[in-house]
């Protein structure tokens, strides 16, 4: 079962408010969109395993997304699958073009469109992981739970071939396909329970209690300013030109196109970006909103929570 959905990174969400509001000629801006499409392909890899994931039964426990702390520093897992017997830890690469892992010198080496390029080897950010998690196992007290490790090659194009290393080597390597099948081969080799249904819902109430989001911001990321952003409420409709507030309403002067609630991904890359918490005169220069009155009603009327009183009010970002 499920027990913590697949959403969007938190990141990658700040990565679209970025892009959505850095000009078009910023020097930034291919850095950015390199940055940008490299997590979209991630993400869009990670959601292409859980098509094969549902092909398992409901003993597993299935956590998506999970960033954890060992104790000194924090890990990210795409995927932790959980019994009674052991743990899987699942690492998707969504990387297309034929991949060689070479085994002397520890790279995975990718050749597309007559060009090479090195990546850091997978399997041993994997087993750093497994190394992490154990850790995160013993600071929390749960017995010893065997660990195993995937990492799955999500893009339907990659061919996937080996150099200086032996027949064999890096079984936990595979294509997208194959996942279902190895889960169930490793499962086979645990076949004896070292927690109870029990203790397997404990530690899923530990391991979702202890998940925390990445506090990392693309703007500090690529050194921009957030003068650097531009302001205004965009068109849902036509991109990025900036609406007019006019009698109770948002107005394109491009499209035509009105909107009662445009302002509330605005506020959201505000949030994204800049601050979760924002105040009636900061949220005035960011939306362009010229009346005091406007932006003060407009701010009361999103249910956020306040903090202060008068002109030191501020109000807290829920994000969707």
């Amino acid at each position: 079962m499920i027990e913590k959905p697949r959403t969007m990174p938190l990141y990658l969400q700040k990565l679209q408010a970025l892009d959505r509001r850095l000009p078009a000629l910023h020097p930034k801006r291919a850095e950015v969109e390199n940055e940008l499409a490299r997590w979209r392909a991630g993400f869009k890899g990670e959601q292409s395993i859980d098509y094969h994931l549902g092909f398992l039964n409901e003993d597993w426990r299935i956590l998506h997304n999970l960033r954890l702390h060992d104790g000194t520093r924090s890990f990210q897992i795409d995927t932790l699958l959980l019994t009674t017997s052991c743990i899987i830890l699942v690492e998707v690469k969504n990387i297309t073009g034929i991949l060689t892992l070479d085994a002397e010198f520890h790279q995975l080496i990718r050749f597309d469109n007559e060009k090479e390029e090195a990546f850091q080897h997978p399997v041993h950010q994997s087993n750093r992981h497994k190394m992490q998690m154990g850790w995160w196992l013993e600071r929390n007290q749960i017995p010893s739970l065997p660990i195993k490790t995937l990492i799955v090659m999500a893009h339907p194009r990659s061919v996937l071939k080996r150099k200086n290393g032996t027949a064999g080597m890096y079984p936990q390597v595979i294509p997208a396909y194959l996942l279902p099948d190895k889960i169930h081969e490793l499962h086979r080799h645990y076949p004896a329970p070292v927690l109870s249904d029990a203790d397997v819902r404990e530690l899923t109430r530990l391991l979702l209690a202890a998940n925390s989001e990445s506090p990392q911001n693309p703007l500090h990321r690529h050194h921009i300013p957030s003068s650097d952003l531009v302001k205004g409420v965009f068109c849902q409709a036509c991109g990025k030109t900036v609406m007019q507030r006019i009698h109770g309403n948002w107005l394109c002067p491009h499209c035509g196109y009105t909107s009662k609630n445009a302002h509330h991904q605005a506020l959201q890359d505000y949030a994204f970006l800049i601050h979760p918490s924002i105040s009636n005169q900061e949220a005035a220069s960011f939306l362009h909103i010229s009346s005091p009155s406007t932006v003060k009603r407009l701010l009361g009327s999103l249910s956020y929570p306040a903090s202060g009183s008068g002109r030191a009010v501020k109000y807290k970002i829920l994000l969707d």
